[in-house]
């Protein structure tokens, strides 16, 4: 157990500007898991709350705040998140939403996808269409297998035009 003398010397040291845990462990000859725990029963604050630490204050699109916990208020947001925006070089797009980076161009599985004669509204359509699963279909197109995909395209014009006639002579 800490003696009266140590705990006075913890006390002294404790708020101390630029004394650090691990210093004030060392003067004292103890482990800083010891010392937290000395510290805590001897009513002594949380040293990392303690007011001699600055906080940074925050600029975002020139409204300066105080800190990143007003800045995250202001704008709705969880510190976190303006912490990490601000390490990553975007401070200035914290609180506009998603609005930077919102894709302007339509995803490439619903644009229209045209392959030799045939053409489908999206790959979906596409892959349904030539009777291969979407995920084959994008595969072949990564591949660059013009062959593959202007043979099913050529099969499935084929089957549309049958099934074309077929009604034709049904009515």
């Amino acid at each position: 157990m800490a003696t009266a003398e140590q705990i006075s010397t913890l006390k002294a040291l404790w708020f101390h500007d630029t004394s650090t845990r691990k210093s004030i462990a060392a003067a004292l000859g103890w482990s800083e898991s010891y010392m937290r725990s000395v510290a805590r029963k001897a009513g002594l604050p949380d040293r990392r709350a303690a007011p001699f630490r600055q906080r940074m204050t925050v600029m975002i699109r020139g409204q300066l705040f105080e800190n990143a916990t007003v800045a995250a208020q202001h704008f709705g947001l969880h510190e976190d998140h303006v912490h990490s925006q601000i390490w990553a070089g975007r401070a200035d797009g914290i609180g506009l939403g998603q609005g930077r980076w919102k894709r302007t161009a339509p995803s490439p599985a619903r644009r229209p996808l045209t392959i030799g004669p045939m053409t489908w509204e999206s790959r979906r359509e596409a892959a349904a269409g030539m009777g291969v699963s979407y995920v084959r279909l994008c595969q072949l197109m990564r591949a660059k297998r013009t062959d593959i995909l202007m043979a099913r395209a050529m099969k499935a014009e084929a089957k549309t035009i049958a099934d074309r006639i077929s009604r034709q002579h049904a009515a």
